[in-house]
């Protein structure tokens, strides 16, 4: 995936562009595949770090 911002552009566009695609496309696209369990593992970490911050703003 790239990272830079020039790539970063031009992925963007593309996925813009791509109107009514499937999600699969657009991810396989990105470097996304969301028929692998592993997938939605890490997307569900990731999401965990947002509500663990936000319970730690709320708390204190």
């Amino acid at each position: 995936m790239e990272t830079n911002r020039e790539g970063g552009t031009r992925k963007f566009k593309h996925l813009m562009g791509a109107g009514m695609s499937s999600m699969k496309e657009k991810g396989r696209f990105l470097g996304i595949d969301f028929d692998d369990p592993t997938c939605w593992d890490k997307s569900l970490q990731e999401y965990k770090k947002y509500l663990d911050e936000y319970e730690k703003l709320i708390n204190s």
